[in-house]
């Protein structure tokens, strides 16, 4: 299982990856429910960057009184445990809504070359803007009490970014 989290979790910052899950929920689109989408997307996902950055990875003790090693990695992963339960629900409710924006996304027609290229333009910079954050707060769900608090949403989120095939 944990080899299977490793797996999934070095894969969850490629840029490669997000691109795909981005390409694959709305660059095949072109009518204002697409814009819409691709909006509420970007939204979403500044959202779940917002709510992962709240996981406390690095916490230190009192400066004064400095624990051992062990002592210190002990107070980390408590850190780490207490922050991703506090923001477990808070993901989920955001992955559920990234669902729900595949499921919209599923019922409307796709687009010629010329449309997708022209979204695609349109979004970039918030793309790019993402992306190094998106990748930063992957990384938080590395940790090991991360991983383990947070196991089922980050199976759903890795399974909504290696699941669609680019439209």
């Amino acid at each position: 299982m944990t080899r299977r989290l490793n797996r999934i979790g070095q894969s969850l910052p490629s840029l490669f990856t997000f691109l795909a899950l981005v390409s694959s929920l709305f660059l095949g689109c072109a009518s204002d429910s697409h814009d819409q989408i691709a909006t509420e997307f970007l939204e979403v996902m500044d959202r779940v960057v917002s709510v992962c950055d709240q996981i406390e990875v690095g916490a230190s003790s009192d400066p004064e009184d400095p624990p051992g090693k062990e002592d210190a990695k002990q107070l980390e992963t408590a850190a780490v445990t207490k922050s991703a339960e506090k923001i477990k629900p808070q993901l989920a409710a955001l992955l559920s809504e990234l669902k729900s924006l595949e499921s919209r996304l599923d019922s409307i027609d796709d687009v010629d070359d010329e449309t997708k290229t022209k979204l695609s333009r349109r979004f970039e910079s918030e793309f790019e803007s993402l992306r190094p954050k998106f990748s930063r707060a992957m990384q938080k769900l590395e940790h090991p009490a991360a991983k383990k608090v947070l196991e089922t949403e980050i199976k759903t989120l890795s399974s909504m970014f290696h699941a669609k095939p680019p439209r």
